[in-house]
């Protein structure tokens, strides 16, 4: 089935991107978050 073999790359990608993507999003918000505090 060439529907399922598509299919399972994407899903990998999505469970991988799932922490990945909270990971890189805590990285980039932690010195705004920062910047943001030493502002006020």
């Amino acid at each position: 089935n060439i529907s399922r073999f598509i299919q399972a790359p994407i899903l990998l990608a999505t469970f991988l991107a799932g922490p990945l993507g909270l990971g890189i999003w805590l990285l980039l918000r932690e010195p705004a978050a920062r910047r943001q505090a030493r502002f006020r």
